[in-house]
Parts: structure tokens; C-alpha cells; sequence
């Protein structure tokens, strides 16, 4: 996984060492052993497995060990671990496994995104009634090294409970289709270097907690919207390139990458473009106008294909590509398309497949579209 600067990272699991409900406690020895507070990954021994349901979790880790497990998982909602430093309390670590809900108003392509904002919306409510102070951290890079670990958001905040600050690093991912989430919440300690500390954690925690086998991609639809038929001017010639997006987008989920990249969003504009390319090379552009794509069009004409996707839909979080030429687009654009806005949103949802799903035959707004497998 490429290093990843730290954003504001959301989920719908509250960040911060009170905002989370205490797990109960199970029957565990507590042996004399050092503080984790400056372990390295290669120092955490993994002892006594155990398997709830499918999922296969440690008593201890290191010199965590397993305080409290909340299990909702036979009713769809996951389950969560709560682990402690035997050394020093106040390093606690909670590991989350928990499904994507089928009532998800976001894309999938975007289920992840919006889990991050729901997190931050969690925290903002909780310092509110709790009158906590909640204060940004920067200069942490999450960096844990793990060849597997999927791509997600890593977050860290400053948040002073009663007088005492404490550092709350958290990092939320999707792995085989349902949410994975670590928290790791310690008092601040002067010369302790928490950051390290959770790379550490998640390099050993996210390959212990596992399920027996992983669960299936979910069978998956893409429905057109609104905005996609306004787009199109309402004809349905031009809404092949908005299912051209749906599809790369399914085929992206189903294979399991869910984190919004640039790589993901060049992958599907590229494929929004050769449709529409071969739309033109079809009809005239009169009969199935579309400002947006033609924009597009000519940015990749012009070889700034890759400098407009990213310009037009940057997220605010994606790393800057060293060989792009923002400048030079910049410049161009503002001769080639001074009045130019982009259309950021492409009009299709990603979701779970329903029974009635139709093809691009007979399409009104609402409908759920059979996507084209193709290659």
C-alpha cells in the first residue's frame, strides 16, 4: 500500500476513548510484562486463538490483551474486541468487523467515503454532549507495511477528556465486502511515539482477525438516477456512457476495492470516454448532446486526459501524481473551456443486484440496468 497522509477519517463507530460503550470483561490471566508503548510489529506474539462463528480472533497480542468482545454478528451486525495494554490501561486497542448494510443511501463506489463522515459526525455529537474538545493532529502517515492490507482512510485527533488528552488514530477499510475498523486511543505521553505505535498495530492486528473464509462478493447492479438522465438530455443513446462508468465501477467493487483513488476514477472516466466516442462516431452530436463528455473529449484529444479527471474530480484527499501536468492543463483549460463545470457526479449508483433490474432497452429514471460484462 502506496504511504498515505493523513485526512480526516469518518465511520459510523465512534473515535475517542469514551465513545464506545466498555466491552465486559472475560476470564484472563494478567502476567507481569512490559508497556507496548514502544514494541515494535516483530515484538507482538499472537497467543490463544479462538473462533466465535466464522471469525477467528487472539486472547492476547503482544501485551494486549483480549478484555471484551460484543458479538451482533448472527443479527447482521458485526462484532467488536476490545483489547488492553496489561501494562498501561490507558493504551487501548478495538478492532471492528461489520457488514455493509443493503439499505446504504451511497453508491458502494462510495459506501467507504461515507463512512469516514459518519464518524466525524459521531465525534462532533459525542464531544458536544460529552464536552470533550476535539482538536485536528497532523504529521502522522499511516504506513504499516502490510503487502495485503487493503486501501482506506486513516485518521488521528487530539481529543482532551476531562483534562487529559488523548491521541485516538483510527483506520477503516473494506475486506471481503464488509467493513473492517481499528481504533487505537492512549493518553498522549511526552517522547512517546503513538503514530509508530498504531502502524505497528495495524501490521499485526488486521492479519489475526480473520473469518474463516471470506465472504462473497454480494451479486451487484447499477441503477441510473436523475441527474444521469438530465445529463443525457433524457435520451437514452447518451446514457451509454454513464453505464459505462456503472460497469467498471461494479467490476471494481466486486473485485473488492472500494477505497475512491485516482487510479479507480481514471480506470472508470476511461471507460466513460470510449463510449462516448463511440457514440459520436454513431450519431451526430445533435442527437445526443452532452457538454460534459464532450469536454472530456477534447481534453484527451489535447493528451490532458489524465490532468482533467483529476482536476475535475479530485476528492480533496488524493495524493498528486509526480508527471502530472496541472500547470500546463491549467492553462489550456482556461483558453480551450473558460466556462467549463464539470459534471462531477456520474448519475449511477452502484448497489445490490434487485429481482427487476432492466437493460438499456426500455430506461426511465429509477431504473436498475443490467451492466455490460464485456472484457
Amino acid at each position: 500500500m502506496a504511504r498515505m497522509q493523513i485526512g480526516v477519517v469518518t465511520s459510523a463507530l465512534l473515535l475517542g476513548g469514551c465513545a464506545t460503550p466498555e466491552l465486559a470483561d472475560p476470564e484472563r490471566s494478567e502476567p507481569e510484562i512490559a508497556s507496548s508503548a514502544s514494541a515494535s510489529k516483530d515484538e507482538f506474539e499472537t497467543l490463544g486463538a479462538v473462533h466465535r462463528g466464522d471469525l477467528r480472533y487472539p486472547k492476547q497480542i503482544g501485551q494486549y490483551a483480549l478484555v471484551g468482545v460484543e458479538d451482533y454478528d448472527e443479527v447482521g451486525l458485526g462484532v467488536g474486541f476490545k483489547y488492553r495494554d496489561q501494562a498501561s490501561p490507558d493504551f487501548v486497542i478495538d478492532v471492528y468487523v461489520y457488514p455493509i448494510t443493503k439499505h446504504v443511501i451511497a453508491s458502494l463506489a462510495d459506501v467507504l467515503e461515507w463512512e469516514q463522515e459518519a464518524v466525524q459526525q459521531g465525534i462532533e455529537a459525542a464531544a458536544k454532549q460529552n464536552g470533550w474538545v476535539v482538536e485536528p493532529a497532523a504529521g502522522f502517515v499511516l504506513d504499516p507495511g502490510v503487502e495485503d492490507l487493503p486501501a482506506g482512510f486513516g485518521s488521528v485527533r487530539r481529543i482532551v477528556v476531562d483534562g487529559q488528552p488523548k491521541m485516538s488514530f483510527a483506520f477503516v477499510a473494506v475486506r471481503d465486502h464488509e467493513f473492517f475498523k481499528i481504533r487505537f486511543t492512549a493518553d498522549e505521553q511526552p517522547g512517546v511515539d503513538l503514530g509508530e505505535q498504531f502502524n505497528n498495530v495495524v501490521a499485526v492486528f488486521y492479519p489475526a482477525i480473520q473469518r474463516k473464509q471470506p465472504r462473497p462478493a454480494p451479486e451487484l447492479g447499477i441503477t441510473v438516477l436523475a441527474e444521469a438522465m438530465a445529463a443525457a438530455g433524457n435520451r437514452s443513446c447518451a446514457l451509454a456512457p454513464w453505464l459505462a462508468y456503472g460497469s467498471e465501477m461494479l467490476r471494481q467493487i466486486e473485485a473488492g476495492h472500494y477505497m475512491p483513488t485516482y487510479e479507480r476514477e481514471l480506470a472508470a472516466r476511461k471507460k466513460v470516454l470510449e463510449s462516448w466516442n463511440a457514440l459520436r462516431r454513431e450519431h451526430p452530436y445533435e442527437e445526443c448532446p452532452n457538454a460534459s463528455l464532450e469536454s472530456l473529449a477534447a481534453a484527451a484529444r489535447a493528451d490532458f486526459f489524465r490532468e482533467y479527471v483529476f482536476e475535475a474530480y479530485d476528492r480533496g484527499y488524493w495524493d498528486v501524481p509526480e508527471d502530472l501536468r496541472r500547470d500546463a492543463f491549467i492553462q489550456w483549460a482556461n483558453a480551450t473551456l473558460p466556462k467549463h463545470d464539470p459534471f462531477r457526479f456520474p448519475g449511477v449508483q452502484v448497489g445490490w443486484k434487485q429481482e427487476d433490474a432492466k437493460t438499456l432497452d426500455s430506461v426511465e429514471e429509477g431504473d436498475e440496468l443490467e451492466p455490460p460484462r464485456g472484457e
